[in-house]
């Protein structure tokens, strides 16, 4: 399982409440860990402006109904700010806020820039809670609030199965905040996704109403920043201050219309404006209105999964060799995790290759059916299951050698795990031939090129042996016990010959 949310948008994080925590309850206490932040300046309009001069407030937990909720950030959301430009702003725009210092000077982190050079996504991704991103989804010019193209904020997940009973779907929900909760904003579940990983479909919409946020800190005199409303977007300039407050609200699964078992996606935030009736789709940005007047400010922390002592999700890891092996497909297969299991010749088999199958979680680690995914390997070792919380299991695979190349297959695990279901390892074996065909116990051959070394090839043993004769030489290519020679590696079979 593999973050964060809130601000500017609607701070969304993803949160495991108590069955008797109703909807949209606000937060009346939240628990951070002080970081130092990371000084960073430039000049801009001929001032200097410094960030990073105090710490960043990082959000460890919330408290809501007089339950703490801790946040798990196996879960990684990814975000997406929708825009559409408009006849006032367009490109990538950025507007920020952030605890001060002095109007050019700010205790948070600068937010990084993203490829496009807004600063938006990282924050409200990044869980820092004395930044956010200022107006996010207001679009008309007026003195005090000058206008972004932000339509939607998208917030995806990895996706992962909800909660096979009704109750626990109670325990498990979205942050949303708002600087001051003085602005209304809307929020929808992803239901399904388009080949591109875009939403496609939505549950209900649901209104957050000013009431529905806590107050669960004094007040933090803020700075406000913006660059330009087209480009070139430079970097912030201050433009306001005002002490306020943060303000959260939890929104449950269930609130959602997420029902048991169902894939969870993540969700979408909108403006206040947005309704999805009279011509309005919720997948199409294009339909919404384009007079937004909402001031909605959104602190960081955008995504980020808590829970309760109450709700416990196990969490797989794959170990080849003890060195931890991706789980999604990715990894590049290796000889020192294991997963390259070596050079082999045709009508030959591998070792058995081991491989560890741990549960880092809270809860029982169920298996399925492991499976491969391509020729020539087999599982020989089937793994127990379940895997108890801390426990661990073994998995074997064995490489049998046929046809000739480089054979790659992949390693299926299906469990339990919310977001790494199936578990997916890269395995690869390459298949050599003889140089010629031969059915003698062992034989001699003659390397071409290099003082025609001779070796003394042993068949008895698997992989082959090979002993060379003659004046003392060492060669290799990285596989031993095989007679494949690095000087050769790129045409085995057309360089040697009987001798």
């Amino acid at each position: 399982m593999k973050q964060y949310g809130f601000a500017i948008i609607y701070v969304s994080i993803f949160v495991f409440i108590n069955q008797n925590l109703k909807a949209q309850t606000p937060v009346t206490a939240i628990n951070t860990n002080t970081v130092p932040a990371t000084p960073e300046s430039y000049i801009e309009g001929g001032s200097t402006y410094n960030w990073g001069l105090g710490n960043d407030l990082v959000l460890t937990s919330v408290v809501a109904g007089g339950n703490t909720f801790t946040y798990d950030t196996n879960f990684g959301p990814t975000i997406n700010l929708i825009r559409i430009d408009n006849g006032l702003s367009t490109g990538f725009r950025t507007r920020l806020f952030s605890d001060r210092v002095t109007n050019l000077n700010s205790n948070a982190t600068y937010p990084a820039a993203n490829a496009d050079g807004s600063r938006m996504e990282t924050a409200l991704l990044e869980p820092i809670l004395n930044r956010g991103a200022l107006d996010v989804f207001h679009n008309v010019f007026d003195p005090a609030q000058n206008p972004n193209n932000i339509e939607r904020v998208d917030i995806l997940y990895t996706p992962f199965t909800a909660p096979s009973t009704p109750a626990l779907l109670n325990e498990i929900g979205y942050i949303v905040s708002e600087k001051s909760g003085n602005n209304i904003l809307k929020v929808a579940a992803i239901t399904s996704v388009d080949g591109s990983g875009n939403p496609a479909s939505y549950g209900p919409l649901l209104t957050i109403i000013t009431a529905d946020y806590g107050t669960p800190n004094a007040s933090i005199l803020f700075t406000f920043y913006e660059n330009q409303i087209i480009p070139p977007h430079t970097e912030q300039q201050f433009y306001s201050n005002s002490s306020e407050r943060i303000g959260i609200s939890v929104v449950t699964l269930t609130d959602l219309g997420i029902g048991i078992s169902d894939t969870v996606y993540g969700i979408s935030v909108f403006g206040q404006d947005v309704t999805g009736l009279a011509g309005q789709d919720l997948v199409d940005p294009t339909t919404f209105p384009t007079n937004s007047v909402s001031g909605a400010d959104v602190h960081g922390g955008l995504g980020a999964l808590v829970k309760t002592a109450s709700i416990s999700f196990p969490e797989i890891g794959i170990l080849g060799n003890t060195i931890a092996i991706a789980g999604d497909g990715s990894n590049v297969p290796n000889m020192a995790d294991g997963t390259d299991f070596g050079r082999f010749t045709s009508g030959t088999s591998s070792t058995e290759q081991f491989f560890t199958i741990e549960n880092t979680g809270t809860s029982d680690l169920i298996l399925g059916l492991s499976s491969i995914i391509g020729t020539d390997f087999t599982i020989t070792t089937a793994p127990s299951s379940p895997i108890s919380s801390g426990g661990s299991a073994t998995i074997g695979i064995t490489f049998n050698a046929s046809v000739t190349g480089v054979i790659n297959a992949q390693l299926s695990i299906p469990n339990n795990d919310p977001d790494e279901n199936p578990t997916l390892i890269n395995l690869q074996a390459t298949t050599i031939g003889l140089p010629f065909d031969c059915d003698a116990s062992f034989f001699i051959v003659k390397q071409i090129g290099v003082g025609s070394q001779l070796f003394r090839i042993d068949r008895s043993t698997d992989p082959f042996t090979y002993v060379p004769f003659g004046p003392d030489t060492t060669v290799s290519d990285g596989y031993p016990n095989d007679f494949m020679f690095e000087n050769l590696a790129y045409n085995p079979i057309d360089n040697y010959e009987h001798a």
